[in-house]
């Protein structure tokens, strides 16, 4: 659980850069980069930092770009393929070791990880060993935990763009409507489909710019503090009682 010695609420924005099979094309390829772009720019016009998700860091453009783009942190973000609760341990160890050694010879330090899935306790094993400290497994408004010595799972709260009618068309309300549902100081932690953004046109877009508005205005009001993926589950580690370490076996 969070310590109440944290001063305000941890904001942490998480956004997926993956393109799923089947909708690679060249057309694909470059909508996702455009938005990026005006994303990172959105970013910076309100003084924001992220935790960017991609499937090999090491071998994707967008990297580069991100990374001259401010003080923004890049996850692997592992799919199916490689990370499914079917894939065994092995698999997943060495898809893990090979994705962050590729970035480390690019100069990338990669310390959080997104998963589609909560990991077995052999898999919490093999994320510590490539000292991978933040993963967000997709779990949904539960508190942040650890499951592993050093390592800590930070829950979801909520996703955009929206899929139903709880948060309707991202209005100014929204963010104030996921912080009055959360606990006292819970992390907020806002998930942004980039697929998802340029698959439903630009007026998905400019809901974004206006959750990316909402979140400037927090931090300007003191209510939130902004953090990357992996700086927030360092303060968590630093915070927590010294008797709250939980084993994967008692999380849900």
């Amino acid at each position: 659980m969070v310590s109440s010695i944290l001063e305000s609420t941890p904001l942490v924005l998480s956004i997926d850069l993956h393109l799923t099979q089947g909708h690679r094309d060249l057309t694909d390829l470059r909508k996702l980069n455009d938005f990026t772009r005006s994303l990172l720019e959105a970013l910076a016009k309100n003084q924001l930092v992220a935790t960017f998700g991609l499937d090999d860091p090491g071998h994707s453009q967008l990297a580069e770009l991100i990374l001259n783009q401010g003080n923004h942190e890049i996850a692997i973000l592992a799919d199916d393929c490689w990370a499914s609760s079917g894939i065994n341990k092995t698999v997943f160890a060495n898809e893990l070791s090979r994705r962050i050694e590729s970035a480390e010879r690019q100069g990338i330090q990669v310390r959080s990880l997104f998963l589609p899935t909560t990991p077995t306790e052999q898999k919490w094993s093999s994320i510590r060993e490539n000292k991978v400290i933040a993963v967000r497994t997709g779990r949904l408004r539960k508190p942040a935990f650890s499951p592993s010595l050093g390592v800590w799972d930070i829950a979801i709260s909520t996703i955009y763009p929206a899929s139903n009618a709880w948060l309707p068309g991202l209005l100014k309300p929204s963010i104030s409507a996921v912080l009055s549902t959360g606990k006292h100081l819970q992390p907020l932690h806002l998930q942004i489909n980039a697929e998802a953004v340029i698959r439903n046109g630009q007026m998905i877009e400019l809901q974004i710019q206006n959750l990316l508005k909402q979140c400037h205005d927090l931090k300007a009001r003191n209510e939130v503090r902004l953090c990357v993926l992996s700086e927030l589950a360092y303060l968590l580690d630093q915070n927590q009682p010294l008797d709250a370490s939980q084993s994967v076996r008692k999380a849900s």
